[in-house]
């Protein structure tokens, strides 16, 4: 699918002052959308008004079926807006995967494109963008920071109740990032189940965990902190809101 197929549908909170001091682009989870993320975005822009904030849509419509709904989560339908930042084809699944893990999905090239338009007409550098995803959202903005270039590197990342895997990947550029997770999440678990099986041992480095995600970000050489919640389960809060805030301000420099 060529990017010029893909809509960059947003919704924009201004900054208190404009020209904006900083950019912060929010991606929502799997089977969400724009407007699911408006209430944290809210928040988060009342602790960092000096930034304009954009929450984007994902670039694909999903209708899931019955065991993807009670796995995620989720209400589907036709009528329903569900989004995903891929192509949920079940076909399609193993590729995306791969195609994300090489840092060469036409998905997380486009984002980049647009986030830098972004920046431009706000007069805006990288240093001065803040990437914030949460579930899937968040492995995509993992992502797509790494896919820049170290010249294009952002100045922080938050991936929260995120997964990641980067074995097969060699990240182009490391720039700060917090992952937040809650130990009470059932979706994205805290920690891989323990087998005695070889193979299954083999494949649990590559299932999605928060302790599978650091270890691979650490890998790699990301500069990493980690905020951890015992009673999070998979969604934002107030209080994991405030931990993303005071990174931002941190690494931003506001």
């Amino acid at each position: 699918m060529s990017h010029k197929k893909f809509k960059f549908e947003t919704i924009e909170l201004k900054a208190n002052t404009q020209p904006a001091k900083k950019l912060i682009v929010m991606l929502h989870g799997f089977g969400q959308n724009a407007e699911t993320m408006r209430p944290a975005a809210e928040r988060l822009h009342r602790k960092i008004p000096e930034a304009d904030i954009l929450i984007v849509e994902g670039f694909h419509k999903i209708i899931p079926d019955k065991k993807t709904q009670k796995r995620f989560r989720i209400e589907g339908g036709a009528d329903k807006n569900l989004r995903s930042w891929f192509n949920w084809r079940i076909d399609a699944k193993a590729k995306a995967s791969l195609d994300v893990m090489f840092n060469r999905s036409v998905e997380i090239s486009f984002l980049n494109k647009m986030i830098d338009q972004e920046l431009e007409k706000r007069n805006l550098t990288p240093k001065d963008l803040g990437l914030f995803g949460f579930s899937l959202g968040g492995g995509v903005s993992l992502y797509a920071s790494q896919a820049r270039t170290k010249d294009q590197e952002v100045g922080a990342v938050v991936g929260h109740s995120s997964a990641f895997y980067g074995a097969l990947s060699s990240p182009k550029s490391k720039p700060e990032t917090l992952l937040i997770f809650g130990e009470a999440d059932t979706l994205i678990p805290y920690r891989s189940k323990k087998t005695r099986n070889p193979l299954k041992s083999l494949f649990n480095v590559y299932s999605m965990s928060h302790q599978n995600t650091a270890r691979s970000l650490t890998k790699q050489g990301i500069p990493l902190t980690q905020v951890i919640y015992p009673k999070l389960k998979h969604q934002t809060s107030d209080r994991s809101i405030d931990s993303a805030a005071r990174f931002f301000r941190q690494h931003l420099k506001l």
